[in-house]
């Protein structure tokens, strides 16, 4: 569930912002998602590669209190990190635009 709630939380970028400068014009607006949207990547590649080597870790066990193939709980985290790639790309894209001057 809280993975589900964090790849809402970047696709709504809603998870977690602190408007310091409500001021700022467009541009430097889109420097600053810039910078926060790439910090979201960096973490992102990471979930989703060491997530699949955890989940890789977990493909032929069980869990003792689910009772559950062990990857269909581990699955969760290159998901979020694959998720979160896609999101805050998105949103790399639009801040990059806004930083060219091909988009307002």
């Amino acid at each position: 569930m809280i993975m589900l709630g964090s790849i809402v939380g970047v696709r709504e970028a809603g998870h977690f912002v602190v408007d310091l400068w409500p001021s700022l014009t467009p541009r430097a607006r889109a420097a600053l998602d810039l910078l926060a949207n790439g910090a979201i990547l960096v973490l992102a590649v990471s979930f989703f590669w060491w997530g699949w080597e955890y989940t890789d870790f977990a493909w032929f066990r069980i869990s003792e209190l689910a009772e559950l193939p062990l990857w269909l709980i581990h699955i969760a985290w290159p998901i979020a990190g694959a998720s979160w790639m896609l999101f805050a790309g998105e949103r790399v894209i639009d801040a990059a635009l806004v930083l060219t001057g091909r988009r307002a």
